[in-house]
């Protein structure tokens, strides 16, 4: 995630928030299938001890959360899952089958 940050330029924007945060936070939202900023900073905040354990991430206010979202480059998302998928396909050869990127 460093390089991709420092690819991007990423920390160069972020205060607070961190990108990993910003992750964080945007995965938490795909899997508890939350609609709104509302639903996604409320259920961050509910479980901000056990949010802190994933490498120190934080939560974040909507204003937060809705800034960083929109200044930040969306693509960093695309190669962090290339990234994982690629490494993940080295320690078990036979996942997805396919050559990807």
């Amino acid at each position: 995630m460093k390089k991709l940050t420092k690819k991007y330029g990423v920390y160069k924007k972020s205060r607070s928030f961190t990108p990993w945060s910003n992750l964080v936070s945007m995965l938490d939202r795909q899997l508890s299938h939350a609609f709104s900023l509302n639903d996604v900073c409320d259920g961050l905040k509910n479980h901000n001890k056990l949010l802190s354990t994933i490498r120190g991430a934080l939560s974040s206010s909507r204003n937060e959360l809705s800034y960083a979202n929109k200044i930040r480059n969306g693509e960093i998302i695309g190669d962090l899952f290339w990234s994982a998928l690629n490494n993940l396909k080295f320690q078990s050869p036979g996942v997805g089958g396919q050559n990807y990127k």
